[in-house]
Protein backbone atom coordinates (compact mmCIF):
# COMPACT_ATOMS: atom_id res chain seq x y z
CA UNK A 1 0.00 0.00 0.00
CA UNK A 2 1.32 3.23 -1.23
CA UNK A 3 1.60 6.56 1.09
CA UNK A 4 -1.05 8.13 -0.73
CA UNK A 5 -3.31 5.16 -0.51
CA UNK A 6 -2.79 4.89 3.30
CA UNK A 7 -4.05 8.52 3.74
CA UNK A 8 -6.77 8.40 1.73
CA UNK A 9 -7.83 5.75 3.50
CA UNK A 10 -7.31 7.42 6.83
CA UNK A 11 -8.64 10.34 5.63
CA UNK A 12 -11.88 8.25 4.73
CA UNK A 13 -11.86 6.55 8.08
CA UNK A 14 -11.59 10.03 10.17
CA UNK A 15 -14.10 11.52 7.90
CA UNK A 16 -16.88 8.21 8.53
CA UNK A 17 -15.85 8.54 12.27
CA UNK A 18 -16.44 12.21 12.41
CA UNK A 19 -20.00 11.75 10.73
CA UNK A 20 -21.12 9.50 13.46
CA UNK A 21 -20.16 12.00 15.75
CA UNK A 22 -22.26 14.71 13.75
CA UNK A 23 -24.78 11.89 13.76
CA UNK A 24 -24.67 11.24 17.70
CA UNK A 25 -24.54 14.65 18.77
CA UNK A 26 -27.68 16.23 16.25
CA UNK A 27 -29.57 13.66 18.04
CA UNK A 28 -28.46 14.89 21.71
CA UNK A 29 -29.55 18.38 20.24
CA UNK A 30 -32.80 17.33 18.64
CA UNK A 31 -33.76 15.36 22.17
CA UNK A 32 -32.79 18.27 24.15
CA UNK A 33 -34.49 20.82 21.98
CA UNK A 34 -37.95 18.07 22.63
CA UNK A 35 -37.70 18.41 26.07
CA UNK A 36 -37.11 22.43 25.86
CA UNK A 37 -40.41 22.66 24.07
CA UNK A 38 -42.02 20.02 26.05
CA UNK A 39 -41.08 21.78 29.64
CA UNK A 40 -42.42 25.26 27.96
CA UNK A 41 -45.75 24.40 26.67
CA UNK A 42 -45.96 22.01 30.08
CA UNK A 43 -46.78 19.25 28.02
CA UNK A 44 -45.62 16.19 26.03
CA UNK A 45 -44.77 16.99 22.26
CA UNK A 46 -45.98 13.55 20.48
CA UNK A 47 -43.01 12.78 17.92
CA UNK A 48 -43.51 10.30 15.25
CA UNK A 49 -40.57 8.11 14.76
CA UNK A 50 -39.88 7.19 10.95
CA UNK A 51 -36.51 5.81 9.31
CA UNK A 52 -34.49 8.39 7.85
CA UNK A 53 -34.99 7.05 4.68
CA UNK A 54 -38.94 7.99 4.70
CA UNK A 55 -37.60 11.58 6.30
CA UNK A 56 -34.72 12.11 3.69
CA UNK A 57 -36.90 11.61 0.68
CA UNK A 58 -40.18 13.30 1.90
CA UNK A 59 -40.57 16.14 -0.70
CA UNK A 60 -40.46 19.75 0.02
CA UNK A 61 -44.74 20.93 -0.23
CA UNK A 62 -43.67 24.57 -1.08
CA UNK A 63 -41.47 23.42 -3.91
CA UNK A 64 -44.17 21.18 -5.44
CA UNK A 65 -46.98 23.98 -5.37
CA UNK A 66 -47.18 25.42 -9.15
Amino acid sequence: MSATSSTCASAARVAALQAEVNEVQATRDYFVALAQLERALGRPVPVVQRPIEQVAVAPNKKEAQP
